[in-house]
């Protein structure tokens, strides 16, 4: 599955075709883009290495298109050719023959980026950015003497994750609001770039062609043929709202109907409690586009005259230990992890099967999951402090260290979890005694069958 690396080519190419040429001396709108992210764009000097960079934010948003090239927003430096090179080599991320997307430093101070290579022939294509005050593709071959050096870019690999598809999601939305674009339908391809035009359905229609899926109508799928398309790639309905995970495409309609398609809104999710307690990117009006988003803890229907239609999942690979568990003892397998009824407590009790023994493991990011309770609140170290006997308990979701666990796995089968507060404490069960009732706490790793637990 394509991901946002293949989209920096399709837009190199795009601007080629387009044979995008700047406005001025040297006035040209990449460097506008670099400018409305906070960065320095360097209007009216050369821009080469700016084009370069406007295309990583345009494709992974501005936190990680700085890591993909070794900067931060303090010391960026992707206006100059030599400083990124000296960025990347200080990274050892300089390699000998062209790889593509890999950054190409000529020696005259000229930047462009790799589009393919040729083994047999020895040559690659490089798109530039100020090349005769343009945007072009020309052919060099590998040992060209211009040529002083060639940066690499690591960008994993095609397996579509679920950080991948919000990182898409959120690209297109810091595009949105940082360049100001308009709440309107557009008909370019690829959506919205080109005539900067937005609206709720423009957002997935977007960060679906990021990931590449680009046999999308003219303008993107809109809210009337979103649920066909996402069904003809693979994408899965869900029409119970329990079900719903961030990242999750969400259709409203009113009162049943399927058309006119202004009677139906679309939004994405970035994370889901309850029908009460939602986060979203919407991009459903000027006002949306401008504020901070993503929305958080607002309700799954804001509009009252709409209804909830279904939601959309990509066919992402899911972690392995993603799903919904009762969750038992190493001390006593009977027993397992339980979420007050009429508290918010998290305790130990004698496996019966109810809602309240049943856990929802979600992966969030960087090897932490969070844990949802049946109410839709997650297991929490309260008051988010890492030290012995710490009180285990239920709290919403609010992301967080408090609620994030990495999942350590055990030769028994077993898993124990981490807080993300300190990697050396674990989630514990007070004094290793099974039976109902008992608390469930932090403690400071030890390896006893108190800090083990089964995933059933």
């Amino acid at each position: 599955m394509p991901n946002a690396r293949k989209f920096i080519l399709y837009m190199a190419r795009y601007y080629a075709k387009q044979k995008y040429h700047e406005s001025g001396e040297n006035q040209n709108i990449f460097s506008d883009i670099v400018k409305a992210y906070g960065l320095n764009g360097c209007q009216g000097q050369p821009w080469c290495a700016t084009y370069q960079f406007a295309l990583e934010l345009m494709a992974f948003g501005k936190e990680q298109a700085l890591k993909n090239w070794h900067m931060t927003a303090k010391d960026y430096c992707g206006f100059s050719c030599f400083e990124t090179e000296a960025k990347f080599k200080a990274a050892g991320a300089i390699i000998d023959r062209p790889r593509q997307n890999a950054l190409v430093i000529f020696k005259q101070s000229h930047m462009g980026r790799v589009l393919s290579t040729n083994a047999k022939t020895k040559t690659f294509e490089c798109a530039e950015g100020n090349s005769g005050n343009m945007c072009v593709v020309k052919t060099y071959s590998w040992t060209d003497p211009s040529i002083k050096s060639f940066c690499f870019i690591d960008y994993d690999n095609d397996r579509l994750t679920k950080e991948k598809i919000l990182g898409a999601y959120e690209a297109v939305y810091e595009m949105a609001h940082n360049l100001m674009w308009i709440y309107s339908d557009s008909h370019a391809i690829p959506p919205c770039i080109p005539d900067r035009r937005i609206s709720c359905d423009r957002l997935p229609a977007l960060a679906t062609f990021i990931l590449g899926y680009t046999s999308q109508p003219a303008g993107g799928f809109t809210v009337y043929n979103m649920e066909r398309y996402l069904l003809s790639w693979g994408w899965k309905k869900i029409t119970n709202q329990s079900e719903l995970q961030e990242g999750d495409i969400i259709l409203f309609k009113l009162d049943g109907t399927t058309a006119p398609m202004w009677k139906w809104h679309a939004f994405v999710l970035t994370y889901y409690n309850s029908p009460s307690d939602i986060g979203k990117y919407d991009t459903g009006s000027n006002e949306r586009i401008a504020s901070k988003q993503p929305y958080s803890h607002v309700a799954l229907d804001q509009w009252g005259d709409r209804t909830f239609y279904a939601g959309y999942r990509a066919p992402y690979e899911a972690d392995a230990l993603e799903g919904t568990y009762k969750i038992t003892s190493a001390v006593n397998r009977k027993y397992g992890l339980d979420a007050e009824k009429k508290g918010d407590n998290i305790q130990l009790y004698k496996e019966y099967g109810n809602a309240q023994q049943k856990f929802r493991i979600v992966y969030v990011d960087s090897g932490y999951y969070k844990i949802v309770c049946g109410n839709g609140k997650v297991v929490d170290v309260q008051s988010g402090k890492a030290k012995n006997r710490q009180n285990i308990h239920q709290y919403q979701w609010n992301g967080t260290k408090a609620q994030l666990w990495k999942m350590l796995k055990n030769s028994d089968g077993s898993v124990t979890f981490e807080s993300a507060l300190n990697e050396g404490y674990a989630l514990d069960l007070s004094g290793a005694i099974a039976k109902n009732g008992r608390n469930i706490y932090l403690y400071k790793k030890n390896g006893t069958a108190a800090q083990k637990w089964f995933l059933n």
